[in-house]
């Protein structure tokens, strides 16, 4: 699942995605693994460009069904994360939870900052047939 709304901040998106409720195993690609400072980082890319209106993030979700869930481990999913991040456009600060709360249904969230400090496209546009690969 893709989704470029939210009605969460990116503050929110980003608590959420490490809430040690959902017993969470969380890092950053091209940002901190720890939230708070990652929020900053993500803000700070926003604050050079000046870039605080329109969509904050761009989430991601990646789910697996209950034979999935069953049979992949903590390392298995970290894994599936850093190839996700890899395939995802470089130079995009990406933070990440793996939520390992429902044992039926494991999932990785992913929320990639908009815009990039290192990379010369500037502000993050997913082209459709790159959409259909990324799914």
């Amino acid at each position: 699942m893709i989704y470029s709304k939210s009605p969460k901040t990116l503050d929110e998106k980003i608590k959420y995605i490490a809430d040690k409720k959902k017993n969470t195993i969380f890092g950053g690609y091209g940002v901190s693994d720890n939230p708070e400072i990652a929020i900053i980082e993500m803000k700070l890319a926003k604050f050079i460009y000046d870039k605080y209106d329109r969509r904050m993030f761009l989430e991601i979700v990646v789910s697996f069904d209950e034979y999935e869930s069953e049979h992949l481990d903590v390392v298995h999913l970290a894994s599936i994360a850093f190839d996700v991040c890899n395939v995802l456009p470089q130079g995009f600060q990406i933070f990440y939870g793996i939520h390992l709360n429902d044992v039926y249904q494991k999932h990785i969230h992913f929320a990639i900052n908009t815009v990039s400090c290192c990379s010369q496209v500037g502000k993050l546009d997913i082209d459709p047939d790159d959409l259909i690969l990324l799914k």
